[in-house]
C-alpha cells in the first residue's frame, strides 16, 4: 500500500511539474502574442506607406510610358507627311536639274 501511495504521489508530482511547465509555456506564448499584437498596427502602417510609394512610382512610370507612346504615335502620323514633303522637294530638284538640260 505504501508503495502504491508513493507511486501515486510521484505521478502527482510529475503531473504538477508538467502543469507548471505548461503554465510557463502558456505565459511565454501570451507574452509573445501580446508583443505581436502590438507590432501589427506598426507593420500595417509601414505597409501602407510602402504601397503609397509604390503606387506613386508606378504612376510616374505609366506617365512616362504614355508620354513616349504619344510621341511615337505623333512621329508615325507625321512620317508620311515628312516623306511626302521630301519627295516633292526631290522631285522639284530633279525637275529643275532636267529642265536646263532639255533646252
Amino acid at each position: 500500500m505504501d508503495a502504491q501511495i508513493f507511486k501515486s504521489q510521484s505521478q502527482l508530482e510529475e503531473m504538477e511539474m508538467s502543469l507548471d511547465s505548461g503554465k510557463i509555456a502558456l505565459q511565454k506564448y501570451e507574452i509573445q502574442k501580446t508583443r505581436i499584437q502590438k507590432q501589427i498596427p506598426e507593420y500595417n502602417s509601414k505597409l501602407e506607406d510602402k504601397v503609397g510609394e509604390h503606387q506613386e512610382k508606378e504612376l510616374e512610370q505609366n506617365k512616362s510610358i504614355a508620354s513616349r507612346f504619344e510621341k511615337l504615335i505623333r512621329q508615325m502620323i507625321l512620317f508620311p507627311k515628312v516623306c511626302q514633303n521630301w519627295y516633292k522637294k526631290v522631285y522639284r530638284f530633279f525637275s529643275f536639274v532636267r529642265s536646263p538640260l532639255k533646252t
